[in-house]
């Protein structure tokens, strides 16, 4: 009842197929890439995703595999949204934009819920929950004395945003306050991402062309060099109307979106 084959259907040239076989998601560095038929041993539950030669991904597709006595492999399979959600969250859609990214980012303990059974995904995104985020994503060190900022030492992320800032991830205002429940704007996401991409010598060569937005001169000077390099790497993108609105909010699923985008593809081992 061992041994039995499974095959995924071919994929266009420059997409790859990756995959798991424990259930959990096939967009993280520790899944498979396909490259011939999957032998199963047992019951599985195979999820597969395509990803492109952008680094784009597609819809996740599960299956719920069972082998039989004969050998044989039976079971369902279903894409466009997840059949079973592995999230604690009430207020995250399965058939969500989303989902994907906050699944990713709850998996790897980057973002939490806003309570145990929310993740509130159009909440504004606060100053504060960057630093910590980036500072989940530096796997959470250990941080010596307080920040310089005079409204942080007691706030719930005061460990993250001390490391953020003596490490140079984040900087506060001309007041030596930080501002921590401020809804972080775009540009200043763009720097902070900047600045840890910077902290960590990554590749800052990346550069898209802001004039192609029609509000790109609204960028702030201090940010010019940060939101370009975020738009290049695909990080920080137009909306609809193609603006930019660099001095916009942020919600806590496009956070989710852009740091699932950051870790895969700009975070190096």
């Amino acid at each position: 009842s061992k041994g039995a084959q499974v095959e995924l259907s071919g994929s266009p040239a420059g997409v790859t197929i990756q995959y798991t076989l424990d259930g959990t998601c096939p967009k993280t560095t520790g899944a498979k890439t396909y490259t011939g038929p999957i032998i199963i041993n047992q019951d599985t539950t195979l999820r597969a995703v395509a990803k492109g030669s952008d680094g784009v991904f597609g819809e996740v597709s599960t299956w719920k595999l069972k082998v039989s006595g004969s050998g044989s492999v039976s079971g369902g399979g279903t894409s466009d949204k997840e059949p079973e959600s592995l999230l604690p969250f009430g207020d995250v859609s399965e058939k969500a934009w989303y989902y994907s990214a906050i699944e990713y980012v709850y998996e790897h303990d980057l973002m939490a819920g806003t309570s145990a059974t929310t993740f509130e995904p159009n909440a504004t995104l606060s100053r504060a929950m960057v630093a910590q985020i980036l500072y989940n994503l530096e796997g959470q060190p250990t941080v010596e004395g307080e920040s310089a900022f005079t409204d942080t030492n007691t706030h719930w992320a005061a460990t993250a945003i001390t490391w953020a800032q003596k490490t140079g991830v984040v900087s506060g205002y001309e007041n030596n306050t930080f501002r921590p429940n401020k809804a972080v704007t775009r540009e200043e996401l763009a720097q902070m991402l900047y600045n840890y991409a910077k902290y960590k010598e990554y590749n800052l060569t990346a550069k898209g062309d802001l004039t192609v937005f029609p509000d790109g001169s609204k960028v702030s000077s201090w940010a010019e060099t940060a939101m370009a390099w975020a738009n290049g790497n695909r990080l920080i993108n137009g909306f609809e109307d193609n603006t930019l609105r660099p001095g916009g909010d942020s919600t806590r699923a496009q956070a989710a979106s852009i740091l699932m985008n950051f870790d895969l593809n700009l975070v190096e081992e």
